[in-house]
């Protein structure tokens, strides 16, 4: 049984914020340790059976970052598609996104300082492929 203790609507809250709201049950504990003990191409099927979304949320996330051509073709893209729109967005989120990081470099250029150029270049260079790269899978 997971306790948990909700005040909001958990629809609007992200996963990293909604961690701490309750714990796993025994059968999840069980399954987490499973999934850290498992050869890597068992552990997406381990994570589906984790009944905790929060947790099955970031087993699927450590694939995702550390295997992903484990996982299923249409889970992958959705992964690609929502990291995607979370770089890309123009909101107001708590999180560094690509248009923040542009402005940034922009920022550093106007200002006086003891900016090295050819680094900015080389950075704004670097967040642009970024952008080309997420948008394409945005699109794809």
């Amino acid at each position: 049984m997971t306790i948990e203790y909700f005040v909001e609507d958990q629809t609007e809250r992200t996963v990293e914020q909604r961690i701490f709201d309750g714990f796993p049950g025994n059968k999840d504990n069980y399954l987490m340790q499973d999934f850290q003990a498992a050869e890597w191409e068992k552990r997406y099927d381990i994570a589906l059976k984790i009944t905790d979304n929060r947790i099955q949320e970031f087993a699927k996330r450590v694939i995702y970052n550390e295997k992903p051509e484990l996982l299923p073709k249409n889970e992958l893209k959705k992964r690609d598609k929502d990291v995607a729109s979370k770089l890309l967005t123009m909101d107001k989120v708590p999180w560094n996104t690509i248009p923040d990081a542009m402005k940034e470099i922009d920022d550093l250029r106007e200002t006086e300082g003891d900016h090295d150029i050819e680094i900015l270049q080389e950075i704004d260079e670097y967040i642009q492929e970024l952008q080309e790269d997420h948008n394409n899978k945005l699109n794809a």
